[in-house]
């Protein structure tokens, strides 16, 4: 089978995961998928510039929409050297489950093999329950790290300044959180749903927390670098909850301390306290 033989007969059979599937057909589709997740990335860098998170979301598109084959594709090819489809879950396995996973696949045709000569029906458990169930978990996820990439809704982590979306600092701005000309070294909001409910960041000048109340009104602390006496930790954080951090301020402070809470994720705790204690030498 050549390649464009391939692209034909795989994406027929988008959602036919029954029968059997040679090398050549596996493997030039596989190319196919390949060349087609670069090239989208290349058109929309072209259409939207690269490093625009639209270009991410454009290019997730594309991977989805041949997952369904790729994933047919896979469990025909295992068919024909008499293996169920579904050690194709070894793909979640880094390495020691990949290594095998690709022999296999590039194993030749067994035709001593008849057990999958014939469309083999899933159980009804499969069919009706546990296919629907990933299929809608992985939508979910889906869904929610493009709106994450678009800035819809927060990072669960510390974001540098200059890599926080644009329409994050127009919203902070619109509620008075933030000012025109200040320049965002560090943020984080703690809300999941949310930019404006509660957060702390770092501009060029100061430290600023926020919390919206119950009547719905922003209040916000603020305090500039020369009027910060210490930093002390107050919680480790870890994967289940923030790190909590005091801010203490120095004779000139308008509050006596103001407290932070940070996400450990990728350090970013350590970062967003490390870059205050810097402006403190």
């Amino acid at each position: 089978m050549n390649f464009s033989q391939a692209i034909s007969t795989c994406m027929g059979k988008y959602a036919t995961f029954s029968g059997k599937a040679g090398k050549s057909e596996y493997w030039w589709f596989y190319l196919f998928t390949v060349l087609m997740s670069w090239g989208s990335t290349v058109v929309a860098g072209a259409m939207f510039s690269f490093g625009d998170p639209m270009v991410d979301i454009f290019s997730s598109i594309v991977s989805l929409a041949f997952f369904v084959p790729a994933i047919a594709a896979g469990s025909r090819r295992l068919h024909d050297i008499g293996k169920s489809g579904w050690w194709q879950l070894l793909w979640i396995i880094p390495i020691i489950g990949w290594i095998p996973l690709i022999i296999w696949l590039a194993t030749g045709t067994k035709l001593e093999e008849e057990k999958y000569n014939q469309g083999v029906a899933l159980p009804k458990w499969i069919k009706f329950f546990l296919i629907p169930t990933l299929a809608i978990i992985f939508s979910i996820l889906f869904f929610l790290g493009a709106l994450i990439i678009t800035g819809v809704i927060p990072e669960t982590k510390v974001v540098e300044g200059s890599k926080l979306n644009s329409s994050t600092k127009v919203e902070l701005i619109n509620h008075r959180i933030l000012r025109e000309e200040d320049k965002i070294i560090y943020f984080y909001s703690t809300e999941m749903f949310s930019f404006t409910n509660e957060g702390q960041l770092i501009t060029e000048n100061a430290v600023i927390s926020y919390l919206k109340n119950e009547e719905g009104i922003i209040n916000t602390w603020e305090m500039n670098f020369n009027e910060i006496d210490r930093v002390e930790q107050v919680q480790e954080g870890d994967i289940l909850q923030d790190s909590v951090y005091k801010i203490y301020g120095n004779s000139k402070a308008e509050y006596d301390w103001i407290e932070i809470w940070l996400s450990s994720e990728d350090n970013g705790d350590k970062k967003f306290v490390n870059y205050i204690k810097k402006r403190l030498e």
